[in-house]
This record gives structure tokens, sequence and C-alpha cells, in this order.
């Protein structure tokens, strides 16, 4: 069995990987990197992630970095945990692959215009119009998931997967940056539904342990500003 470390920040994209960790039942350590206090510029960070981000997950002390990647590496390793609705039917899982790419270089960065845009831009009096420029295309993109789920329980199909964990975090963290999910009602029953799985409460539960020892530490960050 490997020994795996995850390397994390609490409302992040490293919470996918949180959830992911936690499905497939597996033991694993979760380190919190303060990414508001710059711990991942430090060197001995960026020694294991180059660019800086998280989540990293270590495996038996080498680094695995981005999303796609760790939860391609869970699939295959803990299949029993079903992490991507793969098939092994090639034009099936060339659409699973398009969806992930999807969600992870389309919908994502629109959470950071959304939640902060000044990593968009430096200028403070375009904060506002680069936030609400970035809810605008979120409720576009909304709006194909809940088309989506008109059709099937989940994402990829019948069964919970990846797909669902990723988009679930983004309405999730949207809803937290102010952006109103109440035209999506399957999208919102799927948020509903997947909280009620013991991984992500396991996972939040993490997440709310690291904002502990941040808030022990005195690093605890002042809430982020909403701009819509």
């Amino acid at each position: 069995m490997a020994e795996l470390t995850l390397y994390f920040f609490p409302g992040t994209c490293s919470r996918v990987s949180l959830i992911a960790l936690s499905e497939t039942g597996v033991k694993f350590d979760a380190k919190i990197v303060n990414i508001l206090k710059g711990e991942n510029a430090s060197p001995e960070y960026r020694a294991l992630n180059p660019a800086g981000k998280v989540p990293t997950l270590l495996i038996d002390g080498h680094p695995l970095t981005e999303t796609l990647a760790i939860l391609h590496y869970l699939h295959d390793h803990y299949p029993a945990a079903k992490i991507l609705p793969y098939n092994g039917d090639r034009k099936h899982d060339t659409h699973v692959l398009s969806d992930l790419a999807w969600l992870n270089s389309t919908v994502q960065p629109l959470l950071t215009r959304l939640r902060v845009p000044m990593a968009i831009t430096r200028m403070p009096e375009a904060f506002r119009d680069v936030a609400l420029g970035g809810a605008e295309a979120m409720r576009e993109q909304f709006g194909v998931i809940e088309r989506r789920l008109e059709h099937q329980p989940y994402l990829g199909g019948d069964e919970y997967s990846a797909l669902d964990m990723i988009a679930t975090w983004l309405l999730d963290e949207s809803g937290n940056a102010g952006l109103s999910a109440e035209a999506y009602p399957r999208f919102r029953d799927l948020l509903g539904r997947v909280m009620a799985r013991p991984a992500l409460q396991a996972a939040l539960g993490i997440e709310g342990a690291g904002m502990g020892s941040l808030a022990a530490a005195g690093q605890l960050p002042p809430p982020p500003p909403k701009f819509i």
C-alpha cells in the first residue's frame, strides 16, 4: 500500500482530491499549505510543486501535481471506488476526458474571477467588473450542467464520480462568493445528495481541522470580500 500525503488548502480545488481520497477508503495524511501566507511559494513546497499550487499528492515520497492527474492515479490504483466514470469504450471514455477538461479548464477559472478578481487584475477599480463577468459566464456554464442533469442523475451518467465532485465544489464555492443557485434546481439537488456522502463529510472535516489549526496559530484569514 502506497504512503500518501495530500497538501491542500480549504475551499480550493484541493477539496476534490480530498473527497476522492476519502472515497477510496485508503489511509492518507493531509497537510495544510497556507497559501494566504505564501507557504506555497516557499523553497520547500516549490521542491514538491514548482508551480506553487495545491493540491500536491505525495506518493511514497514522489509528488504528483494537478487535480486531474491525481484523480486518474486514484482511479487506476483504487478501481473499486470508481472515481472516474470510464467504462472501457473508447468513445465514451474520450467524452469523459472532455468533461473533465471542460470543468477544470473552462469552468474552474471562472471561480477565480468570481471569488478572487485581484488574482486577475491589479486594478482595484476593476475588481467588481471582473467578478461580475465571471458570474455571468459561470451562470452560462451552470446552465449546461443543469440541462445535462435533466436526463441523468449524475454528470457521468447513473453513478457518482469525480465529475460530480468537481462540479458541486464549484457550485458550493460560487454560492459562498454570492452567486445564487436558484436557477439550477437539479444542480442544487445534486449538491444536496453529494453533501450527504460520508466521504464528502470526511473531506469537509479535514478542511475544518485545517482551518482550526490556522486559527490556533493566529493565521486565520478574514472572510474574502464579495463583489456580486
